[in-house]
């Protein structure tokens, strides 16, 4: 019995030695795999580490077009800038309208490429997250590549103000409809859109342009956006003109070459004006300054209420017709002034006098449709027409009268002494005038009978005293009194013959003043 009890003891210590050894193994197997495992997990995050943890942009990374892996950031910023310079800050940008183009560069418009922060994307490209993970996007790149473009920054003021350059350049004026006289017609012509810079659209244009960054075009070009400008009237404003409110015809002689040069001169300036209601006509501005260059001749004109010769003399009778085509078109007279003296083509308080820049007639289109003006030099005839709208009531006419309001004295006469004319002798040189003060009236008629009548100017024709030269010179004694009898009484008949030539040629001198104005 005790000898079974052993062997049972035996086989326990047995196992029990077999479970010990068989954990110690496994135990030792266990440290020896986790130290090689432990070995080789710390090869592969050194690994990751060593590619991740550098101070340049990783390879494979692009800033508009161009690898910048491997540099530094402040190497990346030196060679992107100097692609610039070379390329996109080198090309103009050119700005377009209406076939005309306007060159700027890019500093002109502030524009630039903000290439430092497109850097300092690409360089913080897989510099976050995990190391595990930044190695993953870095390993990436060799299959896809990172691309990043620069962005420009503007300057709005400095593209605005570029732009406002070209304001007036950029500016088309509308052109209204007009019309033309054409086989004694009137034709419509049309008018045209006109156009204005639109700033604030062209600016924005030029941001969304220059997004594309093309390095291989020599030049950028935008056009610029504009807007349209209507004019303010169209053909159909000029249906309604057509018939003739005010016409009126003055004659004159042709012998006066210059002249009637002049006169010609002055109606093809005023010929086919159009004036848009409200619009004020200058008369002085039409015919444009009496020079040669503007093709005046020297002609007779009244200056200081005497006739001399001046560029353009005549022309007041083309400004004194249209007058009164002004009156019977009852437009408003803005501004009007008579001659010093009457002239021969038109009664007292009728007339249109011009001088310089500081005398002028002018007149406003005071209805509601445009009017044509026609002008004519032919045929002994000046002849001005107003075409518009008639749209005075029907039975309706006007006629104009002067009345003379106060006849002026000249008073005394101008003499000068002249030492060599012989003593006593006497000669006119300048005729008296009266002057005279004349109103204006316009009567109208309802149907034939007088309704009203206004007042439509004063007129003052200023007078003119005399001029006369006495002669002052002594004759030489004579010895003998008969020769000095006979010496005086021929004195005494010359004189008297020059008297009454003066009074022919004081004569012939008013008249012509009269009829050459």
């Amino acid at each position: 019995m005790i000898k079974v009890k052993d062997t049972k003891n035996k086989e326990k210590n047995i196992k029990k030695n077999f479970a010990i050894k068989l954990g110690a193994l496994v135990l030792i197997l266990a440290v020896g795999f986790g130290i090689i495992g432990g070995s080789v997990y710390y090869s592969r995050y050194k690994e990751m580490k060593d590619i991740v943890d550098v101070d340049t942009i990783y390879n494979n990374v692009f800033v508009d077009a161009t690898n910048v892996g491997g540099l530094t950031k402040e190497q990346a910023v030196k060679q992107l800038q100097e692609k610039a310079n070379s390329t996109i800050y080198s090309k103009t940008i050119t700005l377009v309208c209406d076939d005309e183009e306007y060159k700027f560069t890019y500093s002109d418009l502030g524009v630039q490429l903000n290439i430092e922060k497109a850097v300092d994307d690409a360089y913080n490209y897989a510099r976050s997250g995990s190391i595990s993970k930044r190695y993953n996007m870095i390993t990436g790149l060799d299959n896809q590549a990172y691309y990043i473009e620069s962005e420009y920054s503007y300057d709005d003021d400095k593209i605005k103000e570029a732009l406002k350059s070209l304001e007036e350049k950029v500016y088309k004026a509308p052109v209204n409809a007009t019309v033309k006289m054409v086989n004694s017609e009137l034709v419509t012509q049309p008018g045209e859109v006109g156009h204005k810079l639109n700033i604030d659209a062209t600016v924005s244009s030029v941001k969304e342009t220059l997004k594309v960054k093309n390095y291989d075009e020599d030049n950028v070009s935008i056009y610029i956006l504009t807007e349209e400008i209507q004019p303010e009237y169209s053909e159909e404003d000029f249906a309604n003109t057509k018939d003739i409110i005010g016409t009126y015809s003055t004659k004159y002689s042709g012998g006066a070459s210059a002249r009637v040069t002049n006169m010609k001169v002055a109606a093809q300036r005023l010929n086919e004006t159009v004036l848009y209601p409200g619009e004020v006509f200058s008369t002085n501005a039409c015919f444009g300054e009496s020079t040669e260059a503007n093709g005046y001749k020297p002609a007779g004109t009244i200056l200081n209420g005497k006739l001399v010769d001046e560029y353009g003399g005549g022309v007041c009778q083309v400004s004194s017709t249209l007058y009164n085509a002004v009156l019977y078109a009852e437009l408003d007279v803005v501004e009007r002034q008579n001659h010093s003296i009457k002239v021969g083509y038109l009664d007292y308080g009728f007339d249109a006098t011009l001088a310089g820049d500081y005398i002028d007639f002018k007149f406003k289109n005071s209805t509601q449709y445009p009017i044509y003006i026609a002008a004519s030099v032919e045929s002994g005839k000046v002849v001005c027409s107003i075409y518009g709208k008639e749209d005075r009531p029907e039975g309706r006419s006007i006629e104009f009268e002067n009345e003379l309001v106060e006849t002026v004295s000249p008073g005394a006469e101008k003499i000068t002494y002249d030492d060599s004319l012989e003593d006593g002798t006497r000669k006119t040189t300048v005729n008296a005038l009266n002057g005279y003060k004349y109103k204006v009236y316009k009567l109208i008629y309802e149907n034939g009978e007088l309704t009203e009548k206004t007042l439509v100017n004063d007129s003052y024709y200023k007078p003119r005293a005399a001029e006369v030269t006495v002669g002052t010179k002594k004759e030489e004694e004579e010895t003998e009194e008969t020769t000095e009898t006979s010496e005086s009484t021929e004195s005494t008949e010359n004189n008297n013959s020059n008297s009454s030539s003066d009074e022919a040629n004081s004569a012939s001198v008013e008249n012509t003043e009269e009829n050459n104005q």
